[in-house]
């Protein structure tokens, strides 16, 4: 039974965030991904085991990994802008007549197999409709690099009046604060609306929450 499992532990699963993380500087291009054709191929070989018949465990989760839908439910949700980004994806080496039966989600374009019944995003393929999605997205990184940032510019905006003994520059900088805030509280309950204030608030910064593939995912999926 034991040649039949394989567990990804949490050493693996940090090797796979950084290949998905790492960046270079490709001048006017901006910072443009530079290790996922490696990480490509390392989620290949997980496929290929789950395609041998090896349930495949996520240490420090209750996810297994025992079927091409499983699998690429887990890989499209913790990677999945390699879906919008890299040409190579993790499925191009099935034979044609599968890629054939595959369906691309007319709602977030996420291609699944011919068997799944409602795609990451929330999309049923049977009714047509809208419904609470199997896979929960967690909280996006993006969302939390934001608020990290947000913070540290409110720290530096408060410290000049805080110097200077100015009450009132300090009060609206404390308003300003407890705004976004309460906007980052309701943006991480999926509000659309807090998502779009805050764009607008915190502009051109803003524009962090409204370009990141993985937010979008996280606001496209519905929680009841």
């Amino acid at each position: 039974m034991s040649n039949r499992e394989h567990t990804l532990t949490i050493e693996m699963l940090k090797e796979l965030d950084a290949l998905y993380e790492e960046t270079e500087d490709m001048g006017g291009l901006g910072r443009r991904p530079n290790r996922w054709g490696t990480l490509v191929e390392e989620l290949r070989k997980i496929r290929r085991l789950v395609e041998a018949g090896v349930t495949v465990k996520i240490e420090g989760t209750p996810t297994v990994l025992n079927t091409w839908e499983s699998f690429y439910d887990w890989a499209h949700g913790r990677y999945h802008m390699l879906e919008d980004g890299y040409d190579l994806w993790i499925g191009d080496d099935y034979p044609s007549e599968i890629k054939r039966t595959a369906i691309k989600c007319p709602r977030c374009k996420l291609l699944n197999s011919d068997t799944a019944q409602r795609c990451a995003c929330g999309f049923d393929f049977v009714s047509g409709t809208i419904e609470k999605s199997h896979f929960k997205q967690e909280i996006p990184k993006e969302i939390k690099t934001y608020l990290k940032f947000i913070v540290g510019l409110n720290v530096l905006v408060a410290l000049d009046p805080l110097v200077v003994g100015d009450p009132v520059q300090l009060i609206a900088v404390v308003i300003w604060s407890v705004i976004i805030y309460w906007l980052y509280s309701k943006l991480v309950q999926k509000k659309n609306w807090a998502r779009i204030t805050l764009v607008i608030l915190t502009f051109p910064i803003g524009l962090y929450l409204f370009f990141s593939q993985e937010i979008k995912l996280y606001f496209l999926q519905r929680e009841s």
